[in-house]
């Protein structure tokens, strides 16, 4: 499929396929189910085991898989009207390295689980590692073929695997599991299960749309050994860092305190985070088209497509982060009534996510453009400021300090990718028109702060079911309204292209 040579064809294209992903990433609702049962059912203090068990063993997975996700795109995407065997090669090249790699973190957790939990305080934590490791080499066969198909663009299986069958089989295997042997462990067998039927469905849909037979018929050659290694280190460097970026909170407070500010904590990021979806659904989609601009040496389609995703983003998320000071009391008390008090860190830290969030995504443009060690100082940057600031600030402020750490390697952060943009890419796409975003979401929050006092004189907020109301009336008098005096002509055309179907 060629890329469009207009600048706004480039643009829907993106949107159509940011979409996709978007969708996928806000159905993940059953991430959210999976937490709330776990914390509900299983208590505060296994949550904070889990959070901290599931970040280690997260970081874990993203070594064993080297960057194949990226790999495996630029591969098909550069190959797929060349060589064919080239990029078959390239895949059963990521696949051997990751199953080697998830042969040592087998032994590794093995050998060290005991000692890392006796470090941390948590022993509970070495018996969840071992259960969890086993299932690595399957995580990581799902990822390197689920990424060949969307080196030819076909977004939705992706999103179906993992954003929607693996996200359910967790959500249904942890109830089933406790329910058949009450088990604090179900959590963890739930996932190693997971991630097994999850690597048997995408063989299954790789099949599909390739030739397993070609894949194992084409081993790698030097040339494909050698991209693997030399771009795949950086790209996994980056993108454990970009894990990290979203959970490194958890490991300060997971040396520093108690499991009940652990988990307090993983429920402020679960909030925050889901503002991060807006550049994760942007990322898969722009790698493909980044590639063929570089080709063409046009950055003006990109400015272009940069100009309208910041916009809308900045919209999106200053929408969200009101809602959060708004209602951000209610989204905690779901997870439970315990959780509330940490509303201020969740305030703190959302705003900083906004920022970084807006900034985010420069990362697939830089990588695919040829600068992937400039993204790797972007996430270094971000981990060590957060890092540095939270163990200054956690041992005399707790939850607070650990807010105050986000922010201040997000705002820092954010600054240094937005020159990047500038000074590196050569794309302007800032503007000052981007204001008007901000002040129509100060006026809705003036307005439901007012809304929320005047429910509260009259005696009518207590009630579960009014909070309810009026959290659904702002979201959808924010979205209405903002189309019709937010978004340009040109933005609504390309938001509109999203959800209709292409002529024929």
């Amino acid at each position: 499929m060629e890329i469009p040579t207009h600048p706004l064809a480039s643009t829907i294209q993106v949107a159509r396929g940011a979409f996709i992903n978007l969708v996928g990433n806000l159905g993940k609702v059953s991430h959210f189910a999976f937490d709330v049962v776990a914390s509900r059912v299983l208590g505060e203090h296994v949550f904070g085991y889990f959070s901290t068990t599931w970040l280690v063993m997260h970081l874990c997975l993203i070594v064993c898989y080297f960057g194949a996700h990226r790999l495996v795109i630029d591969f098909v995407a550069r190959h797929r009207d060349g060589d064919q065997s080239l990029y078959y090669r390239g895949i059963l090249g990521c696949i051997l390295l990751s199953f080697f790699l998830s042969t040592l973190l087998v032994v590794t957790v093995y050998l060290l689980a005991d000692d890392l939990a006796a470090f941390i305080g948590k022993p509970p934590v070495a018996e969840y590692l071992k259960i969890v490791c086993w299932s690595a080499p399957f995580y990581c066969l799902t990822t390197v073929l689920l990424s060949a198909t969307r080196g030819v663009k076909i977004m939705h299986l992706w999103v179906l695997v993992r954003f929607g069958v693996e996200p359910f089989s967790d959500l249904v295997l942890l109830i089933v599991i406790y329910l058949l042997f009450a088990t604090s462990a179900a959590q963890f067998y739930a996932k190693a299960v997971t991630f097994t039927l999850g690597a048997s469905l995408s063989v299954y849909i790789f099949h599909r749309y390739f030739s397993l037979r070609a894949l194992l018929r084409q081993w790698p050659a030097l040339g494909q050994w050698k991209r693997i290694l030399v771009l795949g280190f950086p790209i996994m460097v980056a993108d454990f860092l970009s894990i990290l970026i979203l959970r490194v909170d958890i490991i300060p407070l997971s040396v520093l305190a108690a499991p009940v500010q652990v988990a307090t904590f993983q429920v402020v990021l679960n909030i925050s985070n889901v503002m991060r979806t807006i550049p994760q659904a942007i990322d898969p989609i722009l790698m493909p088209v980044v590639v063929e601009m570089q080709r063409r040496n046009d950055y003006t389609a990109l400015e272009h497509i940069y100009s309208t995703l910041i916009r809308a983003t900045l919209f999106l998320a200053v929408g969200f982060y009101v809602m959060v000071l708004l209602f951000g009391p209610l989204l905690m008390s779901i997870y439970g009534d315990a959780y509330v008090p940490g509303f201020t860190a969740l305030a703190i830290a959302c705003f900083g996510v906004l920022l970084h969030t807006l900034s985010s995504s420069v990362e697939p443009a830089l990588i695919m453009s040829g600068y992937p060690y400039l993204n790797l100082i972007n996430n270094v940057f971000f981990v060590a400021v957060n890092l540095v600031a939270d163990f200054f600030l956690i041992p005399a402020y707790g939850l607070i300090g650990a807010a105050i750490g986000s922010l201040t390697a997000s705002v820092l952060t954010a600054t240094l990718q937005t020159a990047m943009l500038y000074r590196v890419l050569h794309v302007r796409p800032l503007a000052w028109h981007y204001v008007w975003v901000l002040l129509y979401g100060l006026v809705f929050l003036i307005l439901f702060k007012l809304l929320h006092s005047g429910l509260v004189e009259a005696g009518l907020y207590d009630g579960l079911v009014v909070r309810i109301l009026l959290f659904g009336t702002y979201v959808v008098s924010y979205l209405v309204l903002g189309w019709k005096w937010v978004l340009h002509d040109e933005e609504r055309e390309v938001f509109r292209s999203i959800i209709q179907r292409k002529p024929s």
